[in-house]
């Protein structure tokens, strides 16, 4: 139980730990980032820092699978505009709790304030142990 209790934001990652792009960013250059940050996805952020969308693996797999084609594709193009997120007063119980409600659908989370402004991610294997 005390695990739930713990908020999100000591668990998430965050700063240079991020992946984060623009709309503009190729694929080839969206790929790089989400392989160096190892999450499996890229938050997608305006100028003002708000979270616009995420690029999950999977988004980019079934556009390489119909379209076929790589050349001017951009995170813009692919990310999904509105995203599962979760707000960064939020505990590990509440993600629990989201996931079980929600489905297996989804294994990064997006933390973010009131304005919708990026403040870390959340990956599920960072909640290991939180069920138990």
């Amino acid at each position: 139980l005390g695990r739930r209790m713990v908020p999100v934001t000591a668990v998430m990652r965050q700063g240079p730990d991020l992946p984060v792009v623009d709309r503009s960013t190729d694929l080839i250059d969206l790929l790089a980032v989400m392989s160096a940050k190892r999450m499996g996805a890229a938050c997608v952020l305006d100028a003002d820092g708000v979270l616009a969308g995420l690029v999950v693996d999977g988004d980019v797999r079934r556009h390489l699978q119909s379209a076929r084609r790589m050349a001017g594709v951009t995170a813009g193009e692919l990310m999904r505009r509105d995203p599962r997120v979760v707000g960064q007063d939020a505990t590990i119980g509440d993600v629990l709790a989201r996931r079980e409600g929600d489905g297996p659908g989804w294994l990064v989370l997006p933390v973010v304030d009131a304005a919708r402004r990026l403040k870390g991610m959340v990956h599920l294997h960072d909640l290991d142990g939180g069920a138990a």
